[in-house]
């Protein structure tokens, strides 16, 4: 009879569980957190793990549970062989999982005072085991195998730091492809920062290069500070996300993208962005910082705040527009934003009147009882958007800006409103509302809109 060892993170589950752990604590407490952080530096990992359990909790069922050693943990039980959980986990997550899968002999884990990983867990199965087999994952296990009858490793065995040990089993983590990472960093959702262009597709004369180009490096730049957002965001929502049947696709709750390496990665496109920030005004530069900044404020604290949670992200589009009235600045005035926001506004309202008729609320803490008010919210927010951004075309036409016939622009209301009951009608319909990007860039009538603007503007100039 042979003791299979097996290890917890990255190992049979495709995720950090401290990590997540502290996440879900920074998402829910960012004090807290940062006494996490306090006690893992000068108190050590032990008592940090034991401080994260006590603060918060994990749903253990919806972890991304690694199926093949799962299987092959079955077999060799079948076969008659003790299998033991043998984790740097804190002991009360790692008795949860194993009850939870009912296929382990014992556990064994850290607890307050000690941190079973590396050579203290090495250390530990000698004295328990007279012979053993592990399986584990990192750098960290290699004290552990080294004292092994037979080693089993869950990733790339042909990596580097594991020349010197012979795997007897190796289970392949799945390696997430160029649309896993398309989707980590959300390139769909690029479409919605198109909003620059509107400042500069009413700037006369239409076509100035030097605007353009600068217009272009505006839109790169933020794309790549929207996709580090986007990874920051998912990461602290992956303790949500993990009980939502809408993002069981998404590549952190399918455990194809590890989570700490991912935000790592993150840093990429927010450096390369600051680069190009150089050939951009100082006025856009710092609009964009802003909207960073923005972005994680929601993700760590707007978010969880009923209407708070709401305004926040209609500000993150009206943002956009400014960005490009920064580029702009001589035709912009303070109603087109105001426009966009209450705009925008009526289509989140949209989003959550459609999750919550059709009972898959958000992670704020909405109710269903709030359908009507989203309702009436959402329709005056965009009457309003509608007003203000005829109000804006009243006082354009007024400016000497170089249009032949600034009322042309105004045959753009009725079809801007037209669209927006038109989304309200699908949403009361649940067509595919609860992915509003999706749904504005997939839908056929968006770019009839655009379109008839783009013509609009044309015909006016």
């Amino acid at each position: 009879m042979k003791n299979i060892c097996v290890d917890l993170d990255n190992t049979l589950v495709y995720v950090d569980t401290m990590f997540v752990l502290w996440l879900q604590t920074l998402q829910k407490n960012p004090l807290h957190a940062c006494y996490a952080l306090f006690i893992f530096i000068f108190r050590g990992s032990a008592e940090a793990k034991h401080f994260l359990v006590c603060d918060a909790n994990i749903a253990i069922k919806n972890l991304p549970y690694n199926q093949g050693l799962i299987s092959w943990i079955k077999k060799q039980r079948a076969a008659g062989h003790a299998i033991w959980l043998v984790t740097g986990t804190n002991q009360f997550v790692a008795n949860r999982i194993a009850m939870h899968l009912a296929i382990f002999d014992g556990v064994y884990a850290s607890d307050k005072h000690n941190n079973l990983v590396g050579k203290k867990k090495a250390t530990f199965l000698k004295n328990q085991f007279e012979n053993y087999t592990y399986i584990g994952d990192n750098k960290k296990d290699i004290p552990v195998w080294a004292g092994a009858s037979e080693c089993g490793l869950v990733g790339d065995k042909h990596k580097k730091r594991f020349k010197d040990i012979t795997f007897k089993y190796v289970f392949n983590r799945p390696k997430p492809t160029f649309k896993d990472w398309a989707k980590l960093f959300r390139a769909k959702d690029w479409f919605k920062n198109l909003l620059i262009f509107l400042p500069v597709l009413l700037y006369h004369p239409y076509l100035d290069l030097t605007l353009l180009n600068t217009a272009l490096i505006t839109f790169v730049c933020l794309c790549l500070f929207a996709s580090f957002g986007y990874v920051i965001n998912d990461a602290i929502d992956f303790s949500n996300d993990i009980d939502s049947s809408r993002h069981q696709t998404r590549p952190f709750v399918k455990g194809l993208i590890d989570i700490p390496h991912a935000l790592i990665l993150a840093t990429a496109p927010l450096f390369v962005g600051l680069l190009l920030t150089l050939a951009l005004p100082l006025v856009t530069t710092w609009c964009l910082i802003t909207y960073i900044l923005i972005t994680l404020i929601y993700s760590l604290i707007a978010k969880r705040y009923a209407i708070l949670d709401l305004f926040v992200l209609s500000s993150l589009y009206a943002l956009r527009v400014d960005i490009g009235c920064t580029l702009t600045t001589h035709i912009c005035t303070s109603e087109i934003s105001l426009a966009i926001l209450f705009i925008c506004l009526g289509l989140v309202c949209a989003k959550r009147y459609c999750d919550l008729q059709h009972n898959t609320p958000s992670s704020t803490s909405y109710r269903l009882t709030d359908t009507p008010f989203f309702a009436q919210m959402g329709m005056v927010a965009s009457g309003l958007g509608t007003m203000l951004f005829s109000d804006y075309i009243r006082s354009f036409s007024t400016l000497n800006n170089g249009y032949q016939h600034p009322n042309n622009l105004f045959l753009f209301i009725p079809i801007l409103l037209f669209w927006q009951f038109k989304v309200w009608y699908d949403a009361h319909n649940y067509k595919h509302i609860n992915q509003l990007v999706d749904y504005v860039r997939t839908t056929r009538l968006t770019y009839i809109v655009l379109s008839l603007f783009v013509i609009i503007v044309l015909a006016s100039k």
